[in-house]
């Protein structure tokens, strides 16, 4: 049913904050739940909006450093990369050179 389905997305939203205090404790009661409902103020939704963005700002300002991360590890393989391949080319136009030098017939 929709109350069933709203209930498990109130929960979901109603994780723990930081401060070891659920969304719900916060911002009080929501109206689909029966029984008796926690009384509001007139700051505990504006509280519940305040924590509940600065949560998000926490999120997104998490996932971009994550990123940001990911994104240096990335460059400094490349970095490594592309000095493995000029050590590969300056070997391998040394070989060639060897090639030309030494006569067929030469063994070890």
């Amino acid at each position: 049913s929709d109350t069933h389905r709203l209930q498990i997305v109130w929960g979901f939203t109603g994780a723990l904050h930081s401060d070891g205090v659920r969304y719900l404790q916060i911002g009080g009661s929501p109206p689909f739940i029966e029984g008796p409902q926690t009384p509001l103020t007139s700051e505990a939704p504006a509280k519940a909006q305040t924590v509940f963005q600065g949560t998000t700002l926490r999120g997104l300002l998490l996932e971009a450093y994550a990123f940001w991360q990911m994104g240096q590890i990335a460059l400094y393989a490349a970095i490594a990369c592309f000095a493995a391949a000029a050590v590969m080319l300056i070997l391998t136009i040394l070989g060639l050179v060897h090639l030309r030098r030494v006569p067929e017939d030469a063994e070890l």
